[in-house]
Parts: C-alpha cells; sequence; structure tokens
C-alpha cells in the first residue's frame, strides 16, 4: 500500500501489460468543424482545462459536484497555510472563478487550533505567521476527499482532520506518528471531518459547531464519500484503522508497527459509516449511536457510497478477507443493520482473477492461484437497480456490475467484469457517472514513465469500450507532469467535467459530449427552408447535421411566396419542430403550395357553409387557402324558413364537392319557403285594399303568397259613404306587416251613418245534470258598439244556434239594445237556457246590422 501524488491512499499493481493501441478513428469523426467526443472543449477554461492555484502550498482536486445553474464546485486539499486545509473552488460554466463564493472563487477551512511550529514562539497559540517570529502558524492536516450538493444548494465536504494526540508536538499537523515526539510519543490520529458551506462559501454556523463535524471512532479514521438522503440526513463513509494486540492495543494506527510487540500488534482496517441529522448532530438511530464499524475479515475500507430510492446504503472499497485485495460491497438496511439479502450476510467480495484465468462460458475459476490487485474507488446506482463499482486492478482500469442481489452481472463485460489497459505500467479509475443512456464512464488517472495524465474511459452499457469516445473509448489527457482526476461530473448536454490535481494546483478538464444527427426532409407541393436554433440547419443547403447529446433543437419553417408550412412529421419527438437529441432524430418539414377557395351566398333565403378540410366558415369566414389538388367539400346548411337550392359558381363548383387545381369562387344559393298573407274585410262598410309589394288587390284578389321575412304595406281605401275603421293583424293597428309566417289581416270597413257592430268577450256552457250532463244552460258576455259617425237607434239583437257558424238555425235569446251615441259601448250579460238540453258541438250566432258574429263550436 502507498500515497498517490494526491494524498488518497492507493494500492500497488501488478504492472499490466504495455500497449499502444493504434486506431483508424478518422471514420468516426465528425464532419468538418465540429469536436469529437472526448476532445477537450476548447470554449472552457484555456483550451479546455483550468488550473487553480490556491497559494504557495500543495493543491488538488478530489471531488467535484454540478450545481442546478450549471456552476462547478470542485473540493481537496490546500496547504497554502502551512497545514493541509480543506479547499473548495467554484467555477463559472465557461471555467472561470466565481467571484460570489468565498474569497474572488476560493474557500479554505481549518480544522484545528493554530499552533506556531518552529521559531522561538514553537507550540504556542497563533492566527498568523506573522504570530510565530520567524516559524510558521500551522495547525492539523484537513483534507476533503469527498463533496455532495444538499437539495436547498448548500454543499457538504467530507473527509479527515489529522493531527497529533500527545508527544512534544500535541495537536499539531502529522501523517505518522514520528511526527509527534516526544516521551511516551504521540500519535498521528485522523478523525472524520465534515463541513457544511451555504452557497457564497461562508460556513453554515447552524451545522455543528460553527459549520464544521469532527467525529472519532476511537482509531485512525477517515471519510472517503459522503451522500444525502432524501429526508437531509448526511451518511459518511470511510474506514477506522485500529491496533489489535500489541503495546498499543486499541491505539488508532496505519501500519502495524505502530502497534508495538510482546506479541506484536496487528494494524486492523473496518468499513467505518456515521449518519448525522441535518444539524449535524449523530442519528441515534442509525447503528451505536450513530456510527456503524463493519469487519470483512481482513483489511477493510470503504472509498464509494451510494443511497438506493429505497433508503438502503451501498458503501464500496477494498477487503483482503479473501488473501489478496479484492473489491468489497456492503448493503445497510436504513438503520444500519446489515442487508441479509445482498450477497452474504449483506457483504460482497470480487476478485478480478478469474476474469484472466477462469472459463468466460460457465464463468468459474479454473486457475485458482492467480488473484488480482482490486480495489473499488467509488459505486455507482443505474436506474435499474443495478450497481456498479470501479477502481483499479493489477493497474488497469476495473468495473464489476452487480444484480440488486449483490450477484455478478454476468451479461456485463467477462462474468461481470471489465478490465481496461491504458498504455503504461499504472492506471487507476476514481469517479463514475452513468449517462442517461445506458452509458458509463469513469475517470482517474494513467502513468506512462514518470508522467501522470488524467484518463478516462466510456463503456457501452454492456461493458465493451465505445469507440466513439476518445481513441476506442478511452482518453488521456497529459496536464503537466503529475495529474489525476478524483471527480467527475456529467453536464445535460453530455459533456464531462473531470476534477483533480496537477503539479501542485487544483485542475478541471471539460470534454465534449455525445453527438447526435438531426435530418431534416422537406415534402409537399411547396417551397420553403428549415432552420435551427442554436444554428446547424440551414435547409436550404445544410439538412443533415450533428448536435451535442441532449440538446434541445428548435426548428423553424419559412414557407416562401405562395407557400404555406402544413406542419411537421417524422420521429415522434418532431411534431412541434422542438426536438431532445437524445438519439439520431430525422424530421419531415411539409410546405404545401396553397390556392384560395372563395364562397358567396345569393338568393332570397339565408344559410351557412362549412368545409371539410375545415377553413370556409360562412358565417365569418368566406374565404380560405388549402393546398393544390385538396378536394374540399361545401356543406351548405339553411337557417330556418329558408331552403338550400344548390351551387354555381366556377366550374367544378356544381356539386360542391371542389378540386383546388386553381383559385376558385363557388355560391351557394338559398331561397325561402312562401307565406301567405289574406286579407279580410268586415263591416257595413265596403272599400279596397291594396299592398306594396304588389299582390293583394281586393277587391278581387284578397290572399297573395311572398318570401318569407318580406315587410308588406296594406293601404285601404273605403267606397264612397264609408269610411274605413282599422286592421287587427299588427301591432297598435299598423298597416305595416313582417311575413315571418302566413298571416290573416282583417280590415273594418263602416257606413257614414250608424254602424252598430258586436263581439264575443266571454261564453261557456254550464250543465247541472250528474257528471256535467243535460240539461245546460249558457253563460257569457258580450259587447255592442256604435262604429258609425251618427246615433243608433235602440234595436233588438238575436241569438241563434248554428252547426255550421254561419247559418242560423234555432233562435235562443233576444236582447233589448238601447240608442247608443257614436263611439259608446255596451256590454251585454248573455244568459240562456239551451233548446235539447246541450250546445256542445254548436255554434252561438249574434246577428248584428253588419254581419254575423259567432262563438264555437261549445264544448
Amino acid at each position: 500500500m502507498r500515497c498517490s501524488a494526491f494524498g488518497r491512499r492507493v494500492f500497488d499493481g501488478v504492472p499490466g501489460a504495455l500497449a499502444v493501441l493504434l486506431l483508424l478513428v478518422v471514420s468516426l469523426h465528425p464532419g468538418p468543424g465540429y469536436p469529437f467526443p472526448g476532445d477537450l472543449d476548447p470554449s472552457f477554461g484555456t483550451k479546455g482545462v483550468v488550473i487553480t492555484d490556491f497559494g504557495a502550498g500543495s493543491d488538488a482536486a478530489f471531488a467535484l459536484v454540478r450545481q442546478s445553474d450549471g456552476r462547478l464546485v470542485a473540493a481537496g486539499r490546500s496547504t497554502t497555510g502551512g497545514s493541509a486545509d480543506f479547499a473548495l473552488a467554484r467555477y463559472n460554466t465557461d471555467g472561470s472563478l466565481d467571484p460570489a463564493f468565498g474569497t474572488a472563487g476560493e474557500v479554505l477551512t481549518d480544522f484545528g487550533g493554530n499552533r506556531c511550529f518552529g521559531g522561538p514562539r514553537h507550540g504556542q497559540s497563533c492566527k498568523s505567521h506573522d504570530d510565530c517570529l520567524g516559524g510558521q502558524c500551522i495547525s492539523s492536516d484537513d483534507v476533503a476527499w469527498a463533496l455532495a450538493l444538499e437539495s436547498d444548494g448548500k454543499l457538504l465536504a467530507a473527509g479527515e482532520r489529522r493531527a497529533c494526540v500527545g508527544g512534544t508536538n500535541d495537536r499539531e499537523r502529522c501523517q505518522v506518528d514520528s511526527d509527534c515526539g516526544g516521551t511516551p510519543p504521540g500519535v498521528c490520529l485522523a478523525d472524520f471531518a465534515l463541513a457544511r458551506y451555504d452557497a457564497d462559501g461562508s460556513l453554515d454556523l447552524s451545522f455543528g459547531s460553527g459549520g464544521r463535524v469532527v467525529t472519532d471512532f476511537g482509531g485512525d479514521d477517515e471519510a472517503f464519500a459522503v451522500a444525502v438522503q432524501s429526508d437531509g440526513k448526511i451518511v459518511v463513509a470511510g474506514e477506522r484503522r485500529v491496533c489489535v494486540g500489541g503495546t498499543n492495543n486499541g491505539r488508532g494506527c496505519q501500519a502495524d508497527s505502530d502497534c508495538g510487540n510482546n506479541p506484536p500488534g496487528i494494524c486492523v482496517a473496518d468499513f467505518a459509516l456515521a449518519r448525522y441529522g441535518s444539524d449535524g448532530q449523530l442519528d441515534s438511530g442509525f447503528g451505536t449511536g450513530g456510527k456503524v464499524l463493519t469487519d470483512l475479515g481482513g483489511q477493510d475500507e470503504a472509498f464509494g457510497l451510494v443511497i438506493q430510492p429505497d433508503g438502503k446504503l451501498v458503501a464500496a472499497g477494498v477487503s483482503t478477507a479473501a488473501g489478496s485485495l479484492d473489491f468489497a460491497l456492503v448493503r445497510y438496511a436504513t438503520d444500519g443493520t446489515l442487508d441479509s439479502n445482498f450477497g452474504t450476510s449483506g457483504q460482497v467480495v470480487t476478485d478480478f482473477g478469474p476474469v484472466f484465468v477462469g472459463n468466460p462460458s460457465s464463468c468459474t475459476q479454473t486457475g485458482g492461484d492467480f488473484h488480482g490487485t482490486d480495489v473499488a474507488f467509488t459505486v455507482a446506482l443505474q436506474s435499474d437497480g443495478k450497481l456498479v463499482a470501479a477502481g483499479v486492478s493489477s493497474g488497469d482500469f476495473a468495473l464489476a456490475r452487480y444484480n440488486s442481489n449483490g450477484s455478478l452481472d454476468t451479461t456485463f463485460g467477462t462474468c461481470g467484469r471489465v478490465v481496461t489497459d491504458f498504455a503504461g505500467d499504472d492506471a487507476a479509475a476514481s469517479a463514475l457517472v452513468i449517462q442517461p443512456d445506458g452509458k458509463l464512464v469513469a475517470a482517474g488517472r494513467n502513468k506512462v514513465t514518470n508522467q501522470t495524465a488524467f484518463a478516462l474511459a466510456r463503456y457501452a452499457p454492456d461493458g465493451t469500450l465505445d469507440p466513439i469516445f476518445g481513441a476506442a473509448g478511452r482518453v488521456v489527457t497529459p496536464i503537466g507532469t503529475d495529474a489525476e482526476a478524483g471527480g467527475l461530473a456529467l453536464q445535460p448536454d453530455g459533456a464531462l467535467v473531470a476534477a483533480g490535481g496537477v503539479d501542485g494546483d487544483f485542475a478541471l478538464a471539460r470534454y465534449e459530449g455525445d453527438f447526435a444527427t438531426l435530418e431534416i426532409t422537406k415534402a409537399g407541393t411547396g417551397t420553403g427552408r428549415v432552420t435551427s436554433t442554436p444554428a446547424g440547419i440551414d435547409c436550404g443547403a445544410t439538412c443533415s447535421t450533428l448536435f451535442p447529446f441532449s440538446a434541445a433543437v428548435s426548428l423553424t419553417a419559412t414557407a416562401d411566396p405562395g407557400s404555406v408550412f402544413a406542419g411537421w412529421s417524422g420521429d415522434p419527438d418532431c411534431t412541434d419542430g422542438a426536438v431532445t437529441m437524445d438519439s439520431n432524430k430525422r424530421c419531415t418539414a411539409t410546405f404545401e403550395v396553397m390556392v384560395p377557395l372563395t364562397v358567396t351566398k345569393a338568393g332570397t333565403g339565408s344559410g351557412t357553409v362549412t368545409s371539410t378540410p375545415a377553413g370556409i366558415d360562412c358565417g365569418a369566414t368566406c374565404s380560405s387557402s388549402f393546398p393544390l389538388g385538396t378536394v374540399v367539400t361545401l356543406n351548405a346548411t339553411p337557417t330556418p324558413g329558408s331552403t338550400f337550392v344548390g351551387w354555381s359558381g366556377d366550374p367544378g363548383c356544381s356539386s360542391g364537392s371542389v378540386t383546388l387545381d386553381v383559385a376558385k369562387t363557388c355560391t351557394a344559393n338559398f331561397t325561402t319557403f312562401p307565406v301567405t298573407l289574406n286579407v279580410v274585410k268586415f263591416g257595413a262598410g265596403s272599400g279596397t285594399v291594396t299592398s306594396d309589394p304588389p299582390g293583394i288587390d281586393c277587391g278581387a284578389t284578397c290572399a297573395a303568397t311572398f318570401p318569407r321575412g318580406t315587410v308588406v304595406t296594406l293601404s285601404a281605401v273605403p267606397a264612397p259613404g264609408s269610411y274605413f275603421v282599422g286592421w287587427n293583424c299588427t301591432t297598435n293597428g299598423s298597416s305595416t306587416v313582417t311575413l315571418d309566417a302566413s298571416k290573416t289581416c282583417t280590415g273594418t270597413f263602416a257606413l257614414a251613418g250608424a254602424n252598430v257592430a258586436g263581439r264575443w268577450i266571454a261564453l261557456k256552457q254550464v250543465c247541472a245534470g250528474p257528471a256535467g250532463a243535460p240539461p245546460c244552460r249558457l253563460k257569457g258576455r258580450f259587447a255592442v258598439r256604435n262604429l258609425g259617425v251618427s246615433r243608433a237607434a235602440a234595436s233588438v239583437l238575436p241569438f241563434y244556434l248554428s252547426t255550421d257558424g254561419a247559418t242560423p238555425t234555432t233562435l235562443v235569446k233576444q236582447m233589448k239594445v238601447r240608442a247608443m251615441a257614436p263611439g259608446e259601448r255596451i256590454r251585454l250579460r248573455f244568459r240562456t237556457a239551451v233548446p235539447g238540453g246541450s250546445a256542445t258541438g254548436l255554434f252561438v250566432l249574434a246577428v248584428m246590422p253588419n254581419g254575423i258574429v259567432p262563438f264555437g263550436p261549445i264544448p
């Protein structure tokens, strides 16, 4: 076991076979001007790379997260202050430092009390180097190995706080016990360290003590992973190292030599997990007092952590339980107990040896003496619930995929495992992301001779290297002489950002993501142009181009004069012209030559006209354009009182089914149903009646037909010796009639002398027999009026029964009428027995000097 140039504990591997892979990739590249997936993005930093120096010390990033606004935050350590401190930097989308975060985009966090190192004030407290008179003001060595983003935008950094316990350098920074000095000697121990930051980079003072939390597991404790549960609780995973036996039994250690003899002790490492509430306090509902230790039976360290949707936790790392360094996964229930449904009692150990010496057809190991040197540094959860762990196997990238029960997924790679050799003698994957299309991207380091570089590899969902990424699935980016990627983030457009360290500084590199092809075709009788936002399609000339994976492309169709854009078709995502490039897409823009169709209406009637396909609604819209050659069916609907007669207009209109080979005008002809106006002359006088418009000439013609809705004005001309009294068929006796239906109008002519006329007001039959049977009586009222201009003498008014309402038959009553002045009205009370017992079905006639006034038949 050794430490990498960036401080993370890694494992020596068996050198893989050196290989130089020569690939002909020109044919896989996009067209001129388009970058290749895995190329550095020149719009980010300087030619795709950003270097950040925190000062005179040594800096490196080990974790990276992408905020919802696209800004990136990297976390690691910096020794600018003399001792190592948590170091965070936030970057804008173009790679520039965000001045709204910390101090000019950078934040340093110290977990220990500052003391002078060297100079006359050695060991005394200090605030700055000036306090130490030639010495340095230093504190504990604090390293952020992991970073997580909370739902409210706050940041969580987790790692270790390392300082001497005892010795002459008590509470000062250290890496090994000998740094602590003293008799008895001090011990260099680390504890879990956790810090939470507000969006501006300031420590969140509501968390722990001043934004910091330190957790001691009773040994040498380091946290390498952090995750946030859906309920806001925080889980941290790493290791605890403690002596078992020896003179230092129970004391924290880094190696067996730290444990002493009599008999010799062993420095044992176990998985260590801690869960905290959102306030930073240990969660008593998790394990023992918020802590869980897991012994897999060897030297066990957890480097990766993932939370499943059901709340279960999976930690991944390394174990020597099987006698060699192997991938190790442990799954925990929500309370921290081991999940018995995963592997063996919640634990899975995977050796990569069978990949080389086994029998892939049955996935059984046949050469049992070979074992890989295998460490999982990270773990990720697929959308289907499968787990992918990534790390190193004997100096190569190594990935393993597991089913939800912990068994290896044999559809992945060879028997569930994939090993990727880079040209060189040392490669390891430290970070892993899963793309929305199921592809996996691992990032870490690759060393060739004495130069270490960023290394990335991308895999198809079955574990095969993706040939369109970099050089046959691999990308190596030399940045300086000593570079290693520790964090990886995926952008929505498919671009990848790796973060790590290079020659003592933070380093970020952004790589182009996938590209998908958008192809435009045009259809229809018309012409037009299609463009895109972002630019790329200009069809016209360019009808196919590449866009970044997951890019949102908006298509705009512009019809040429005389044409119209009729709509989108093609792949399902094309229908609204907004296309998400999550795969190759083909969209069709349809342009049609448009021909106008106009509808007019004629005739005395009225109605509406609509069309199939829609467009004409006449009513309001009597003209519309349709694609050339469209067969338009016109539908005519008359209003009440009208009838549709037929079509006329341009050739092709007569049937109402119009083929639009040229512009056309069609006429819908409506007419009304005719109505009848009858004129009746009444009274002792006489005269003539005519109409405007002509038709009535009564005299001879007292009935005529007119179109429905005609307004007719009647003119009455009395004969000599008579005068016209008025009309009874219009409002207020008007001579103007609107013929919305057939009507009868009565005009009364009176003699110039006395003119006695009458009318029934009411009349009914009342029968006194059983159940309304005869004998019956007639009861009613009758009005008499002198319509003339002279006084009417007294007279006798006779009333008759009649069978036809016109011919008097049986006299039933005579009533005296006194003399009446002109215009005088008298009401008579009519009471009489019915001859024969009943008048049912008969008429009652009042015989006036100027005519008979009937009532009936009697019900």
